[in-house]
Protein backbone atom coordinates (compact mmCIF):
# COMPACT_ATOMS: atom_id res chain seq x y z
CA UNK A 1 0.00 0.00 0.00
CA UNK A 2 2.93 2.06 0.65
CA UNK A 3 3.98 1.23 -3.08
CA UNK A 4 0.54 2.27 -4.26
CA UNK A 5 0.31 5.72 -2.43
CA UNK A 6 3.90 6.16 -4.04
CA UNK A 7 3.16 5.21 -7.41
CA UNK A 8 -0.23 7.81 -7.26
CA UNK A 9 2.21 10.53 -5.92
CA UNK A 10 4.44 10.39 -8.64
CA UNK A 11 1.83 9.09 -11.44
CA UNK A 12 -1.57 9.78 -10.84
CA UNK A 13 -2.88 8.43 -14.30
CA UNK A 14 -1.10 5.11 -14.36
CA UNK A 15 -3.82 2.09 -13.67
CA UNK A 16 -3.24 0.12 -10.85
CA UNK A 17 -4.18 -3.54 -9.88
CA UNK A 18 -4.06 -4.06 -6.72
CA UNK A 19 -3.61 -8.20 -6.50
CA UNK A 20 -2.73 -9.75 -3.30
CA UNK A 21 -3.00 -12.53 -0.76
CA UNK A 22 -4.45 -10.76 1.68
CA UNK A 23 -8.21 -9.31 1.24
CA UNK A 24 -8.01 -7.71 4.24
CA UNK A 25 -6.41 -4.96 2.23
CA UNK A 26 -9.01 -4.03 0.43
CA UNK A 27 -11.04 -2.64 3.52
CA UNK A 28 -7.70 -0.05 4.28
CA UNK A 29 -8.98 3.52 2.90
CA UNK A 30 -5.49 4.16 0.78
CA UNK A 31 -6.41 0.80 -1.27
CA UNK A 32 -9.52 3.03 -2.54
CA UNK A 33 -6.49 4.60 -4.79
CA UNK A 34 -6.25 1.63 -7.20
CA UNK A 35 -8.57 1.22 -10.51
CA UNK A 36 -9.12 -2.42 -9.18
CA UNK A 37 -9.07 -4.90 -6.33
CA UNK A 38 -8.26 -8.81 -7.03
CA UNK A 39 -7.82 -11.21 -4.36
CA UNK A 40 -5.01 -13.89 -5.50
CA UNK A 41 -5.92 -17.14 -6.49
CA UNK A 42 -4.64 -20.09 -8.45
CA UNK A 43 -7.13 -19.39 -11.11
CA UNK A 44 -6.01 -16.09 -12.86
CA UNK A 45 -8.99 -15.59 -14.61
CA UNK A 46 -10.20 -12.54 -12.74
CA UNK A 47 -6.74 -10.82 -12.28
CA UNK A 48 -6.78 -11.31 -16.12
CA UNK A 49 -10.09 -9.54 -16.73
CA UNK A 50 -9.81 -6.70 -14.11
CA UNK A 51 -6.50 -5.56 -15.61
CA UNK A 52 -8.95 -5.44 -19.00
CA UNK A 53 -11.32 -3.96 -17.76
CA UNK A 54 -9.33 -1.17 -16.43
CA UNK A 55 -7.51 -0.80 -19.65
CA UNK A 56 -10.66 -0.21 -21.73
CA UNK A 57 -12.35 2.07 -19.07
CA UNK A 58 -9.16 3.78 -19.50
CA UNK A 59 -9.38 4.22 -22.80
CA UNK A 60 -12.84 4.97 -23.37
CA UNK A 61 -11.86 8.00 -21.06
CA UNK A 62 -9.36 9.53 -23.14
CA UNK A 63 -11.82 9.18 -26.14
CA UNK A 64 -14.24 10.48 -24.16
CA UNK A 65 -17.18 8.27 -24.04
CA UNK A 66 -17.58 7.59 -20.32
Amino acid sequence: LETLTRIHDQRPALPVVLNSAYGGYREQFVSWIADAYVTKSSNVGELIGAVRDVLERRAAQRRGTE
